[in-house]
């Protein structure tokens, strides 16, 4: 802008915006602490072979859980401007609306990681790394409770109040480390990935269904149970599906099977999702962005 146009310094406002980055530093760095200190443990009392093995089979994982983090990050700036606009309610059923579909979509994915784990891992490293199904079963319990509990913790920044936030992800690493330290001895691998899910499940998901609740005024039984479950009613058809694709396709060779699982599991997933994962509005806003020739079908697919 011109010179005229220029504005003056404001102390109260740089504190302000000083205390919000400190903030979002802090919530940075326990984030990182929780998904980055199981390594740690590992290797000090499991080893350094276990840690390898860790960091490669834990990569589809990470790949699922920062693709649909994503979703939540994107829509970012549009629940910001309703925030500023004062579009109260607009932005009520915009956020419970987005909180269900990707809880919906972790659902998919907690089952497409489960069964697709292993073959994937066969493929990529040739045999060479592998570990037990009920690993992969407690990385999909994991990846829905991380991908649940970013919606909400997620909205507290847009917020900019962030109040004991800043300080949640750091406790929860701290009681991480402590609990895996101790688990870890009797239950291996396993016992670490148990320990990530009750840590993330009783504190920062917690707390996110309680601020949730407290800026909307949602119940929190609602929050916890209605919006999570079109995700239960999906997984009551996925898993006896998964189990039924994963006991036909074991004397598959490992490329087959993971094409099938992939397959098979994603595109009912897939179709599921348009059915029960997205909330009427949101079915509505679909089938009014998309062409004609795609709107009947979708119309009478989506028919609840």
């Amino acid at each position: 802008p011109h010179r005229q146009a220029w504005g003056h310094p404001n102390w109260k406002l740089f504190v302000e915006l000083f205390a919000y980055g400190r903030d979002v530093f802090l919530v940075s760095l326990g984030e990182q602490l929780v998904l980055a200190s199981q390594i740690i443990v590992i290797t000090r009392f499991l080893g350094l072979a276990a840690a390898a093995v860790w960091a490669v089979a834990t990569k589809l994982l990470m790949l699922f859980v920062l693709s649909i983090w994503k979703l939540f990050d994107n829509s970012v700036p549009a629940l910001a401007e309703m925030l500023v606009r004062h579009e109260d309610e607009r932005l009520r059923q915009r956020f419970r609306g987005l909180a269900m579909l990707m809880a919906s979509i972790v659902g998919v994915a907690a089952v497409l990681l489960a069964l697709c784990n292993a073959p994937f891992l066969a493929v990529w490293t040739k045999g060479q790394i592998s570990w037990g199904l009920t690993n992969d079963l407690l990385l999909g319990g994991w990846l829905i409770v991380l991908v649940i509990q970013r919606c909400h913790t997620g909205f507290v920044l847009v917020t900019k109040d962030i109040r004991f936030m800043r300080y949640i992800y750091v406790l929860e690493g701290v009681v991480f480390v402590l609990g895996a330290s101790i688990s870890v001895r009797w239950g291996g691998l396993g016992a670490i990935i148990m320990t990530s899910i009750v840590c993330t499940s009783l504190l920062t998901t917690v707390y996110g269904f309680r601020r949730t609740k407290e800026y909307f005024g949602f119940s929190l039984a609602e929050i916890a149970i209605q919006w999570l479950s079109p995700m239960l009613r999906m997984l009551t058809v996925l898993v006896p599906l998964a189990i039924t694709v994963w006991w036909l396709f074991r004397p598959a060779p490992d490329l087959v099977r993971l094409a099938g699982f992939a397959v098979v599991i994603g595109v009912t997933g897939a179709l599921l999702l348009l059915r029960w994962g997205v909330t009427a509005d949101m079915q509505q806003e679909l089938l009014r962005r998309v062409s004609p020739g795609w709107a009947a079908p979708l119309r009478r697919f989506m028919a609840r």
